[in-house]
């Protein structure tokens, strides 16, 4: 059923691959590829644009498989989801609780993304923040969008 799962999701059929993914969780709930097909359940629904859906379920994942390797990936994904939906305090939390994790491979997009939360935040944070990017990330991508907020 997992299989299936995944093979209708690189067909290009989301929807059946969603069903798939949800009937293997009904029966399996505790399985031996729960945890992955819960995360490929949230990237279905994040592909799908349904957000609401993708935040809900990101966060039971989280919840039912706290130890699991997906978790700050997941992070990640729900501070995006924050992002598009302009929820900024929500957003900057996300991206910090993500940076504190012991592996972040994605440390310098997602302490730039935090950034651009606390800016629209209005957030006292910013500039400490900007700094830390500079220190970490001196040749990093952002380096010169940071400097500009730091102007402003």
């Amino acid at each position: 059923l997992f299989e299936a799962g995944k093979l209708m999701a690189e067909l290009g059929m989301p929807k059946e691959a969603l069903a798939t993914f949800e009937r293997y969780l009904e029966l399996h709930p505790r399985g031996e590829l729960a945890s992955a097909a819960s995360f490929r359940r949230c990237g279905l629904l994040i592909g799908m644009e349904r957000l609401g859906d993708a935040r809900t379920c990101l966060l039971g994942l989280r919840q039912s498989f706290p130890s699991d390797h997906r978790v700050s990936e997941a992070t990640l994904l729900l501070a995006s989801i924050a992002r598009v939906q302009r929820d900024w305090r929500i957003c900057a939390e996300r991206y910090a609780e993500y940076l504190r994790a012991t592996d972040a491979p994605r440390a310098e997009e997602a302490t730039y993304y935090r950034l651009v939360c606390l800016e629209e935040a209005r957030d006292s944070q910013l500039a400490a923040a900007a700094q830390s990017y500079l220190s970490r990330f001196p040749q990093g991508e952002h380096v010169e969008r940071v400097r500009r907020m730091m102007a402003r």
